[in-house]
This record gives C-alpha cells, structure tokens and sequence, in this order.
C-alpha cells in the first residue's frame, strides 16, 4: 500500500514538473514567434529604408544633372555640346563629367563645365531639403584655360542669377579678372582689384 502510494507520489511529482516544463516551452515558443515577427518587421523596414535611400540618391543625382544641363544650354555658343544638351551623367568615384556621352572639350569648355557642375550642384542644394551639402560654393576657375571675358561674364551672369532665384538663402564666391560692368559695385565685390604690379599679398 505505502509503495503504491509513494508511486503515485512520484507520478504526480513527474507530471507537475513536465506541466512546468511544458509551461516553459510553451512561453519559449511565443517569444521565439514574437522575435520572429520582429525580425521580419525589421527586414522590410530596412529593405524599405535602403529602397527609399537609392531612389533619394537617383533624385538628387538627376537635379544635379538637369542643373548643370541648364546652366550649359545658358552658354555662349562656343561648344557644340553644350548648345542644347539632352543629358549630363557625373561620376564623383571615377571624376568624369559627361555631356549627351561626350568628355572631350576645348580648355576653356572644360573650365566652364567645371564650374557649373559646381553651381549646378549649388543650384539642387538649394531646391532640395535633403541635401547635405551647405548653402555656400566657392569658384576660382572660371576663367582657366584661355577664357574669354564675353564668355566668363556671361557666366558670372549666370551665378548670380542661380543665387538670387535660390530658394533657400546661400553664399556664392567667385574670383575673376574680367567682372561683367554691372556686378563691378560694392554689392557684390569684395576688397580692390588685383593686378601684377599690384597683388594680392603686399609684403612692403
């Protein structure tokens, strides 16, 4: 009698422990599908945030390109290229600049596309919120490799009108030698104009 009852003792004890185990089992198995809903949540998220990210990177890739191109169809007619351009393709990883498949130019188009891939770049910084680029461009060589003053005043026309159209508020320097007659004022110069005998640093 007392072996039977100690059986069932145990029996009892054995259940108890396999309800307990059976209890932690059962909790292990809802975290695990909690985990894995997270998990999966977060993939999509992230697979959404990677899309969003390569389709806000092909837009400002595309501002940049349509600002260059219409800052190129401004020029004067000096290179055919640039008359009437359909597409600019830029690569920062290999610094190439293309115009409708073409990288050659003369000295002087190459000094022009230079500088307006950088105001063009200006331009989509000020039209696009995301941006991280600042509000500010510097440009020294706009008239690099034989420029000529009608062409570089033209385009001296063409940054001021890229910042005073600007949305946003921005900061445009730029060096030259052949200044257009009507930005020649204390608006818009700074400091006197620079010459051989008279240059920039005067160590007397």
């Amino acid at each position: 009698m007392y072996k039977r009852i100690g059986y069932l003792d145990r029996r009892d004890e054995d259940l108890a422990e396999k309800a307990k185990l059976m209890e932690v089992v059962d909790s292990l198995s809802k975290q695990k599908a909690t985990l894995n809903d997270s998990l999966t949540r977060l993939k999509i998220r992230n697979e959404q945030l990677v899309l969003s990210q390569q389709n806000r990177l092909k837009d400002a890739y595309f501002s940049i390109s349509e600002s260059v191109r219409g800052l190129l169809a401004q020029d004067l007619n000096r290179q055919d290229s640039f008359e009437n351009p359909k597409k600019v393709d830029f690569s920062f990883g290999d610094n190439r600049i293309s115009v409708d498949g073409h990288t050659y130019f003369s000295a002087s188009s190459r000094a022009v596309l230079r500088s307006a891939f950088f105001l063009g770049f200006h331009a989509s910084a000020m039209q696009n919120s995301y941006f991280r680029h600042p509000r500010f461009v510097m440009l020294d060589t706009i008239e690099d490799k034989g420029m000529e003053a009608a062409r570089s005043q033209n385009f001296l026309r063409l940054i001021l009108a890229t910042s005073e159209n600007g949305p946003a508020e921005n900061q445009i320097i730029f060096g030259t030698a052949m200044i257009a007659d009507e930005l020649n004022n204390e608006k818009f110069v700074v400091g006197r104009f620079y010459t051989r005998d008279q240059r920039s640093l005067d160590f007397r």
